[in-house]
């Protein structure tokens, strides 16, 4: 990577960037071409943190056909404070692969959030849920 393209997935981290910082790559390009008053609004480096975000992308623990997504894991991801999106890439009855690269994910989940302690609790369980009881695998 040398800067010359935006950060990749799919830009899952514009909505984050974008509440963190209060500006984002992609939106910062249009404005360079189209408005360069507002472009030149743009700070050099970031120099307010607005909130704070994470983007979780979801790790299989072994390979096997996808028996189910636990229900209840999800619902209490969903229902925390920090949560913005979720996005599975696996579906149910499925093969899937133990994750050792960005293409094996098993999803991804945006959190933001203006209490950073909140925001790395709400990370922490979720990893907890992943490793231990949100895809169940046979």
């Amino acid at each position: 990577e040398v800067g010359a393209r935006c950060h990749g997935a799919e830009g899952a981290w514009q909505q984050v960037a974008q509440a963190v910082y209060g500006y984002d790559q992609v939106k910062s390009t249009i404005k360079s071409y189209f408005s360069a008053e507002e472009f030149d609004l743009i700070p050099d480096v970031p120099s307010t943190r607005q909130s704070f975000g994470r983007l979780l992308f979801l790790i299989l623990f072994q390979d096997g056909l996808l028996q189910r997504v636990n229900e209840a894991a999800l619902a209490e991801i969903e229902s925390m404070d920090s949560f913005v999106f979720i996005e599975l890439f696996v579906k149910v009855g499925g093969p899937v692969k133990k994750t050792v690269d960005c293409f094996t994910f098993g999803g991804l989940i945006k959190l933001i959030n203006s209490d950073l302690n909140q925001l790395v609790a709400d990370y922490d369980r979720i990893r907890e849920l992943e490793s231990t009881a949100l895809f169940i695998v046979v």
